[in-house]
């Protein structure tokens, strides 16, 4: 496990339940750097959505245990804003998420596959192996090999 992804699942743990006690829920957590700035992000969930007020107020409220826990050597920038309608799944728990509400996600492959770099349909069944997906409105089913996902994203309806 990389120092970042590290870093991301400490800060989650000590963040997720002043957060769940709020009523939100925490869709990742993730450590990049863009250019010169790192930046730690806290993405939320909440049935029915995150307003900016949700975002301020978790920021007040996560800000001080983050900064005495004190895990970032270098100078970052805290950003807390809502998971958003196109989410990437990352996650085991993601990825099921994604199938029990039968959402619609786009396979980015590093390589092609079957003649397509890219796929759109419903996950049906994961595997260690493969990923079984369904295009949407049909029974046709296409099963990628998951050494070839590069990306996944959900798509969620407002």
């Amino acid at each position: 496990m990389s120092k970042k992804l590290n870093i991301a699942s400490l800060v989650r743990s000590i963040v997720e339940k002043p957060i769940n006690d709020l009523g939100l829920d925490i869709w990742d957590v993730t450590l990049y750097k863009e250019g010169a700035e790192l930046t730690l992000e806290v993405a939320l969930d909440k049935e029915g959505g995150v307003s900016i007020e949700d975002c301020s107020k978790t920021t007040k409220l996560i800000e001080p245990l983050i900064d005495e826990l004190n895990p970032i050597e270098e100078g970052y920038y805290l950003m807390v804003s809502s998971a958003g309608v196109d989410r990437e799944l990352r996650t085991a728990e993601h990825i099921e998420y994604a199938i029990k509400a039968s959402l619609p996600v786009t396979f980015k492959l590093f390589s092609a596959f079957e003649g397509k770099k890219e796929y759109s349909g419903i996950i049906a069944v994961v595997d260690s192996d493969t990923i079984t997906m369904r295009q949407s409105g049909t029974e046709s089913e296409t099963v990628l090999p998951k050494k070839l996902v590069a990306k996944m994203t959900a798509h969620f309806s407002l």
